[in-house]
């Protein structure tokens, strides 16, 4: 699935050069309750405050969910066993139409867009949520945006077959329906919209509509065991998993450092330091494999996993769409030459007429040193994270890179 099954957009540079800061991804659920979109269903509260943001000139992606609804939707109590990607299997009471939400209001199932009633729900939902609850919305948000497995056989999706055997089937096409049709209503409204989805670690063709994507959120349970992303994060990992799709798609994946703590670790998590030795130089592992792929680190400078990551995000997002990008995969010529090669020897170089930026990575546990060269370079570069200093004047530098150590060099050119 790696070739794009219905080719309707190239990359959209502009948007990723959009500042994180400027790019709201997560707006929660700011009706009463988990994806119930109805007109009088809204909280006032974090309507406005997104919609102030707006007009302050930030995009805005409100959430939704592919394949999620609330167990206390008005609608449940009809259409659940129809719904439910298991059938009946969850109750939940139903809910008042008047006053304050209820303790569950962030409860939720998985339901079966397979189910013509579902889809339609889901289709009408998504175009008031867009045209008619804030008239400045234009992007939108789609969690659970995946095609999931489904055991419902009220709606044809488990049968048996000849031998008795039980099938099931999943909602591949009407997920891609799903967001094809949505994808049409955000461009009717406005030209320069986006949809922004959630995936797992496969593709399949109901993602490509997406401007920009987030995934990687399954590794937090294989950090859990070593700390860092050494030997989680590889070339052939990254080659297989990130690269062919952050070459047409804006690619995000939010590091799982503070995560694995906040679920399995109690004690680390309240004692969480970035600047710890051992987890800073895991942090800058993680980073030189995200950005020497060209994908995105979705963080805030203040963010308790690290400003590190910020420290290097935004200077390249900076950028903006003229910028130039190598890396040590790409074809034919390219301007960045080492002098101790090898397949864990990774580098990337991001360039505009003004400002370039290298980076350099030994995924190794061997202390390596590089005599790194740069074509048309001259010119002496700052390190963003420890701010030492790199003499490129000559076109080429040496550079001492510890155990799994990297390097990020940034150069102004004029």
């Amino acid at each position: 699935f790696y070739l794009e099954p219905t080719p309707v957009k190239p990359k959209d540079l502009k948007l990723a050069s959009v500042d994180e800061t400027k790019r709201i991804t997560w707006t929660g659920h700011v009706c009463k309750f988990f994806e119930v979109k109805y007109p009088g269903f809204e909280d006032p509260v974090p309507v406005k405050r997104f919609a102030d943001e707006l007009k302050a000139g930030k995009r805005v992606f409100w959430y939704n969910g592919s394949s999620g609804v609330s167990p206390e939707d008005p609608f449940w109590n009809w259409y659940r066993v129809e719904w439910h990607m298991k059938g009946l299997d969850y109750f939940a009471h139903e809910a008042p139409k008047t006053g304050r939400p209820s303790w569950r209001r962030g409860s939720w199932a998985y339901a079966c867009l397979n189910s013509k009633s579902y889809f339609d729900y889901k289709v009408w939902g998504i175009n008031w949520y867009l045209n008619d609850m804030c008239k400045d919305s234009k992007d939108l948000y789609f969690d659970l945006a995946n095609p999931h497995l489904c055991r419902n056989e009220r709606h044809g999706c488990a049968w048996k077959d000849d031998f008795g055997r039980t099938m099931y089937d999943m909602a591949i096409l009407q997920t891609r329906e799903l967001h094809k049709r949505v994808y049409r209503l955000v461009k009717a409204k406005n030209a320069d919209g986006a949809l922004f989805g959630h995936t797992t670690d496969t593709r399949t063709p109901s993602d490509v509509f997406f401007d920009m994507l987030t995934m990687g959120e399954s590794l937090a349970s294989r950090v859990r065991w070593q700390d860092s992303y050494y030997d989680i994060y590889t070339p052939e990992l990254m080659q297989s998993m990130f690269a062919p799709r952050a070459a047409d798609t804006i690619v995000r994946t939010p590091p799982q450092f503070l995560r694995w703590r906040e679920c399995w670790d109690p004690v680390g998590y309240a004692n969480y330091n970035p600047h710890e030795p051992k987890l800073e130089r895991a942090i800058r592992h993680c980073i030189a494999y995200i950005k020497i792929h060209d994908v995105v680190i979705p963080r805030a400078p203040h963010d308790r996993e690290g400003p590190q990551f910020a420290a290097v995000e935004y200077p390249i997002s900076r950028l903006g769409v003229d910028r130039k990008y190598w890396c040590y995969y790409t074809p034919g010529e390219v301007p960045v030459a080492l002098s101790a090669p090898g397949s864990r020897q990774l580098w990337a170089y991001f360039k505009n007429d003004h400002r370039a930026i290298l980076i350099v990575l030994n995924d190794t546990d061997a202390a390596v040193e590089q005599a790194v060269s740069v074509k048309g370079l001259s010119a002496k570069g700052v390190e963003l994270l420890d701010k030492s200093t790199y003499d490129f004047t000559s076109g080429a530098c040496a550079l001492k890179l510890g155990p799994r150590g990297a390097k990020f060099i940034a150069f102004d050119l004029k």
